[in-house]
């Protein structure tokens, strides 16, 4: 078993919208056709995609008189419809409904489900991944959902991505059983792996039922080929945590995230005078290998030093575009505004664990329990920089490691901070590999900060700044209003703050 001490950031799978939901399913054989226009896809079904044409049809329905046409223009068409979640919740659902075809050509087509809660994605499935043939007669579906506790609402629908035109009818949901279900044996033995590194690690492990949730996962891992299939399920594994931070990584994704060699340049780390203050730009940073690790780090001290001999008083730092990965190097680089000692911490439900930065390479006593970060000091610094004001700049796509800096700032003398509401993957994830060379990332504890307070949500600003990034850097309205604060600080004005 691989572990690791370092976050990512999930990807987001691109989903409708809706703002409001029925208690219950309705339509679902579009039976019930708009009064003012017979030819409408009908309430509460709505049509979905950027272009496209979705009517009523009559044209040899599955059930009843009526199907829902579909015809994709551009990128897709569909149709959704959603409900509320709650007399669902702690079930697996299965969503079934009846496809035709005519003149189809390659792309996504099928149906769909998605469970949210808090407005998040908290469980996706569909069954693109058993396409129709191009001309199909009505040909049953379905999609399974895992209705975690947490869920709010519940999506489900059609869509199309490829040429030609499909037809949807005859929607069910039930309750999932899986008496039925055939899974080759190493898909289940995969399966159960995830299932046991979950249930060990994940801080919100207890909130799932896994007697329920099992069956479910052994169905799609069973959809296709090992070890598609059972990826697959893996993923699904840890959608249902709904902690919004958990994920899954191939092999293949693994080698590319943190097997890379020591590359000793193109962070995208900036750093430039903005009138007396010194400004910082931290990327996220993925990468494992020590050599990589420590250029990181060293970038980002070498712009410090810059800048402070070039007479910045006062700093900007810039975490707006950090979206994640490698929370080490991120501090350990930031570390001579830091100072040495704890700047923050994990908090489980067994206790805390300080992040405590170290630059004067000693390993203190009685600090075996905190996690060390290897830090610099700068000890040719021209002014004092652990006690010099510093606005911070956070945003919606400050995340994961890069709220891990944010919150190494907070309760720091002389700091505040400025932009909008972050990510909302304030927490830190364990990397387990599996036995094929894959990689669960499995959230097991949240951020803290040095005073204590616990994070695992949104992060909100001390200052709240429209965000826009456009223009000049000195234009944008988040560091005009971080400059504006800093010009204020007397030791910005009176260059106080020497060592």
């Amino acid at each position: 078993m691989e572990v690791i001490r370092i976050l990512f950031v999930a990807a987001a799978i691109t989903g409708l919208l809706i703002t409001s939901a029925g208690t219950q399913a309705n339509n679902l054989s579009f039976e019930q056709p708009d009064v003012a226009d017979a030819t409408a896809v009908p309430k509460p079904w709505v049509v979905v995609g950027r272009s496209g044409r979705a009517s009523l049809d009559t044209e040899r329905p599955h059930t009843g008189a009526r199907s829902v046409r579909l015809e994709q223009r551009g990128d897709s068409t569909g149709v959704s419809q959603v409900i509320d979640a709650i007399p669902w919740r702690g079930k697996v659902v299965v969503v079934r409904a009846f496809l035709r075809a005519r003149g189809l050509g390659d792309g996504p087509v099928g149906i769909w489900v998605r469970a949210e809660a808090a407005g998040q994605r908290i469980w996706f499935d569909h069954s693109y991944d058993q396409p129709l043939k191009p001309d199909d007669e009505w040909t049953e579906r379905t999609a399974l959902a895992y209705v975690s506790p947490q869920a709010e609402r519940l999506f489900f629908g059609a869509m199309i991505a490829a040429s030609g035109t499909l037809w949807v009818d005859s929607f069910s949901l039930e309750e999932y059983e899986s008496a039925a279900e055939t899974v080759d044996s190493q898909s289940v033995a995969y399966v159960d792996e995830v299932i046991a590194q979950i249930k060990s690690k994940a801080l919100h492990a207890d909130q799932v039922n896994w007697d329920k949730l099992r069956p479910a996962l052994l169905a799609v891992a069973g959809r296709r080929p090992f070890p598609a299939g059972a990826h697959q399920a893996a993923r699904y594994a840890l959608l249902s945590l709904a902690d919004g931070h958990s994920f899954f990584l191939t092999p293949q994704q693994r080698s590319a995230a943190l097997d890379q060699d020591d590359r000793r340049d193109g962070f995208g780390v900036v750093g430039q005078a903005v009138g007396p203050q010194g400004y910082i730009r931290i990327p996220g940073f993925a990468g494992g290998t020590s050599g990589r690790v420590k250029a990181f780090r060293d970038a980002l001290v070498a712009e410090i030093a810059r800048l402070d001999g070039a007479g910045a008083r006062c700093w900007v730092v810039d975490l707006r575009f950090n979206g994640g990965g490698n929370m080490d190097p991120m501090i350990g680089g930031i570390s001579p505004l830091l100072g040495d000692g704890v700047v923050g911490a994990f908090h489980r439900k067994g206790g805390r664990t300080d992040w405590r930065v170290h630059a004067d390479g000693r390993d203190n006593e009685g600090e075996q329990s905190a996690m060390r970060i290897e830090g610099v000091a700068l000890r040719s610094a021209t002014h004092e920089l652990r006690s010099a004001p510093v606005a911070v700049l956070m945003g919606a796509k400050t995340a994961s490691s890069g709220e891990a800096t944010v919150v190494s700032f907070l309760g720091r003398p002389n700091t505040r901070t400025f932009g909008a509401p972050t990510a909302g993957q304030s927490s830190a994830n364990r990397g387990v590999r599996l036995s094929d060379g894959a990689m669960l990332l499995i959230t097991n504890a949240l951020f803290a900060d040095r005073t204590g307070r616990v994070y695992g949500g949104k992060i909100t600003p001390d200052v709240a700044v429209a965000e826009s990034a456009n223009g000049p850097l000195d234009a944008q309205p988040a560091v005009v209003a971080a400059v504006k604060w800093l010009s204020e600080q007397k030791a910005c004005r009176d260059d106080q703050n020497r060592p």
